[in-house]
């Protein structure tokens, strides 16, 4: 059986992340601490501000251990997971992880802030977390700030009233700024593509 770790630093949705994944065929196990991750894919799941959350990694030893990637780990980070791999965010003062080249800024458009609901996607790059998802459906956002990087490693985004990152990779890190938890048969698919890559 496929398997998953799923960071808990009490900054995240880890049940409903944890539910969709058994939904996905995947077997999910809760670690937190470096020490307890013993599966190839690990799950950033992530809530809140981004300072907060990159407190919450560097007290519980995540950070160190994140900013040296193992090679044979495949990492997913959502929301403010995602967030977190970029190197700083207009949001807060601390350092990223710098995982995946680029900044979080504040979402600039008319529209109303947060970015909340169902959004489509629009897919640039083939990548495997992709694989056979609906990109008209899309998925479900909550943000008010975004992850702007270079295009070689921005995988799809969505239109709010500019172009909103949605998946960014680089090498064997991703992050999605949706909550595939929340995004029903599309979020199902993307974690099993995830488990698989």
């Amino acid at each position: 059986m496929r398997r998953v770790d799923v960071i808990d630093v009490g900054l995240g949705n880890v049940a409903s992340v944890c539910n969709s994944l058994r939904k996905a065929g995947v077997k999910a196990t809760v670690v937190r601490s470096p020490s307890e991750i013993s599966a190839e894919h690990l799950i950033l799941p992530g809530v809140g501000a981004f300072d907060a959350y990159v407190e919450k990694l560097e007290l519980s030893g995540f950070f160190e251990f994140l900013s040296n990637t193992p090679d044979n780990l495949k990492v997913l980070g959502i929301c403010v997971g995602m967030q977190v791999l970029a190197e700083k965010s207009e949001e807060g003062t601390r350092k990223g992880l710098g995982l995946v080249p680029g900044e979080v800024r504040k979402i600039r458009t008319s529209l109303p802030l947060p970015h909340l609901g169902w959004n489509s996607i629009e897919i640039h790059a083939d990548h495997p977390v992709c694989e056979s998802v609906n990109p008209d459906i899309g998925f479900y956002y909550v943000h008010g700030y975004h992850f702007v990087c270079e295009s070689n490693s921005l995988i799809a985004s969505s239109d709010y009233g500019g172009r909103v990152g949605s998946i960014v990779c680089k090498g064997n890190v991703c992050g999605v700024q949706f909550h595939p938890e929340k995004s029903h048969d599309n979020g199902i698919k993307l974690f099993s593509n995830f488990a698989s890559w």
